[in-house]
């Protein structure tokens, strides 16, 4: 006997809705070796990839358990695993790879970027790169709207900067 999905349509066009009447009900897909692959948490607005996701707000990401807790200001994404962990950006050989940090005022008032053209990474701050890093190593700071060049005496010219 089939089991009935509650709340599920499927419209003609192929699209499937599950749970639009938002009952807490949960949705989960199971690979060959994970039962929880993917999870959808109905009554906490959580997804879980490879866990039932019991960390952060929004989309969780575990390989194993790391026993650590989050930090509830930064907890939309969280990637889990008990050994190493991360995170990898892959961009075209002449592009970029960027994290944008933004506001209602502007989408990236803030940003890392890594132009793989050049082979540098950039950090920019108030919508304006701020510190550059350049493949051979030198280091760019503008400070004050002032560009300096080169390594230590980039950095030290900064810190004279920031302290007066």
């Amino acid at each position: 006997m089939a089991a009935k999905i509650p709340a599920a349509g499927v419209d003609l066009d192929g699209a499937i809705t599950l749970n639009e009447s938002s009952a807490d009900v949960d949705f989960r897909v199971e690979s060959n070796s994970n039962t929880h692959m993917l999870f959808v948490d109905g009554g906490n607005d959580r997804v879980g990839i490879g866990t039932t996701p019991d960390l952060g707000v929004g989309l969780h990401i575990r390989t194993a358990d790391s026993g650590a807790g989050i930090n509830t200001s930064a907890d939309n994404l969280v990637i889990e695993d008990s050994g190493d962990s991360g995170m990898t950006i892959l961009g075209g050989t002449s592009n970029h790879s960027r994290i944008n940090f933004g506001d209602s005022g502007d989408n990236d008032i803030g940003q890392i970027t890594y132009d793989h053209g050049a082979d540098q990474m950039s950090f920019k701050t108030n919508a304006s790169t701020r510190f550059l890093i350049r493949d051979t190593g030198s280091v760019h700071i503008d400070s004050a709207g002032e560009s300096s060049g080169g390594g230590a005496e980039a950095y030290a010219a900064y810190i004279t900067n920031a302290q007066s």
